[in-house]
């Protein structure tokens, strides 16, 4: 009687030792432990950036009187899990950047040096509105989540008329922020003209 003839498998099989078996299970097992340790750690990257995003809000704050006048108060708030690094922000009125550049400044010929937002709400000719003061903070500063930042305040008469006024006067106003979080993405603009004041 003829013995069948052994398979490939079965042969191999034959010539691998217990300890070859296990050699090879080993660096099987050490494969998968290193692509699940390379998963982890992108997988925990992934969720610290995510709990650190910073979102960034226009908040406007009635505050305390200026020299027996109301006022308003325009902050740029961070209201995400993680700091803000403030790329840049710019003022538009009527569609033309506000701002002290002379190239910009043709179209603000009488612009005065000082407050360059107060003359934007001059030029849109709303009464009893003045520009106080505003922040000298341009770019490269650091935003921390829950604190807020005030980028001008708006100082009027104390009137129901005037405070309407003062309103109206933010509405015609667009600020651009660009900003990233922690790690330097950069997040999504914060554009007021989609969201008014």
């Amino acid at each position: 009687m003829d013995l069948p003839s052994p398979t490939y498998a079965a042969t191999v099989a034959s010539g691998l030792q217990a300890s070859d078996i296990t050699a090879i299970a080993s660096v099987v097992v050490a494969v998968c432990a290193l692509f699940i340790t390379l998963w982890q750690a992108w997988s925990s990257r992934q969720h610290a950036i995510t709990s650190l995003r910073p979102l960034l809000i226009v908040s406007v704050d009635e505050t305390e009187p200026y020299a027996h006048n109301s006022c308003i108060t325009i902050y740029l708030e961070n209201v995400g899990l993680g700091p803000a690094i403030i790329k840049s922000w710019d003022v538009y009125s009527a569609g033309i950047l506000v701002q002290e550049d002379t190239v910009q400044r043709t179209h603000f010929k009488d612009m005065p040096e000082p407050s360059h937002l107060a003359y934007a709400f001059k030029k849109l000719d709303i009464p009893d509105i003045s520009v106080v003061r505003s922040t000298d903070k341009k770019e490269g500063f650091a935003l921390k989540s829950g604190s807020k930042e005030p980028i001008f305040v708006l100082s009027f008469a104390s009137s129901q008329t005037n405070k309407a006024n003062a309103y109206l006067g933010l509405n015609h106003l667009k600020l651009i922020v660009e900003y990233q979080d922690l790690y330097k993405n950069t997040q999504p603009i914060l554009d007021t003209s989609k969201n008014k004041l």
